[in-house]
């Protein structure tokens, strides 16, 4: 079962991280329509490519709790190009996307 606790940045509370964290958060929209966009135009090489650019920033901003679910779609869209089997994870890693926030409280 998922979690429904907000996810946030391991390094909010650093000031050298805070703008870009910010910065961050606030664009995640844009990277989720991104995600759905290439997954509904059937877009493999572009979501996978998206899927690892996000692990990987969400990674260095400190969202350590993200990178599990986004390693796992890496994996499936390295192994399969069906769209019913990749579904499932990409509506996994977007339900985590929506639970980051900015602040730790």
């Amino acid at each position: 079962m998922l979690s429904l606790q907000p996810i946030t940045s391991n390094y909010a509370v650093d000031p050298d991280y805070r703008d870009r964290i910010r910065k961050f958060v606030d664009d995640l929209p844009r990277r989720v329509d991104d995600l759905n966009s290439y997954f509904y135009t059937r877009n493999l090489p572009q979501l996978h490519r998206c899927v690892r650019q996000l692990a990987s920033i969400c990674t260095g901003f400190g969202f350590h709790e993200l990178a599990p679910t986004a390693n796992l779609l890496i994996d499936v869209l390295g192994k399969s190009k069906d769209m019913a089997e990749i579904e499932p994870w990409l509506k996994n890693l977007i339900s985590e996307c929506n639970r980051i926030e900015f602040e730790p409280f």
